[in-house]
C-alpha cells in the first residue's frame, strides 16, 4: 500500500514537472498558470520530502506572484501560505511565522476583519 502510494507521488511529480516545462516554454515568463504550476510542482516535492528542491521551486513561483500581483492579492496570500507549509515541514519556525503573518495582514487588507477567511487556513493559528 506504502510503496503504492509513494510511486503515485512520483507520477504527480512528473505530471507536474512536465506540465511546468511546457508551460514555461509556451507561454509569457509572467503567465500567471506558470506560477501555479511551480507551486503545484513545489508541494508535490515536498510532499515527497524533497526540501531543498521543493524550496527552490516554491521561491521562484512566490517571486512570480509578487512581481505579478504587486504584493496585494488573494492569491499571494495563498501562495505565502503554502510555502510557509513547507517552512514548517522543515522546521524553519520563524520564516513560516512571518510568512503566515503576511498572509494574514494582506488577507485583513483585501477582505477585511471580519471575513470569514481569517478564521480558517494554515496561518490563522499564529495569531
Amino acid at each position: 500500500m506504502y510503496s503504492r502510494c509513494r510511486a503515485n507521488c512520483r507520477r504527480q511529480r512528473r505530471r507536474a514537472g512536465t506540465k511546468l516545462a511546457l508551460r514555461r516554454k509556451l507561454q509569457n515568463e509572467n503567465d500567471e498558470a506558470i506560477a501555479k504550476a511551480l507551486f503545484a510542482y513545489g508541494q508535490l516535492l515536498g510532499n515527497e520530502r524533497k526540501y531543498p528542491e521543493a524550496h527552490a521551486v516554491l521561491r521562484e513561483g512566490l517571486v512570480r506572484q509578487r512581481r505579478r500581483s504587486n504584493n496585494d492579492h488573494p492569491d499571494l496570500a495563498d501562495c505565502l501560505d503554502k510555502f510557509s507549509e513547507l517552512l514548517r515541514q522543515e522546521g524553519n519556525f520563524t520564516e513560516a511565522e512571518r510568512l503566515c503573518r503576511e498572509a494574514l495582514a494582506m488577507r485583513r487588507k483585501l477582505l477585511g476583519e471580519t471575513h470569514p477567511q481569517l478564521a480558517v487556513g494554515p496561518c490563522s493559528t499564529w495569531e
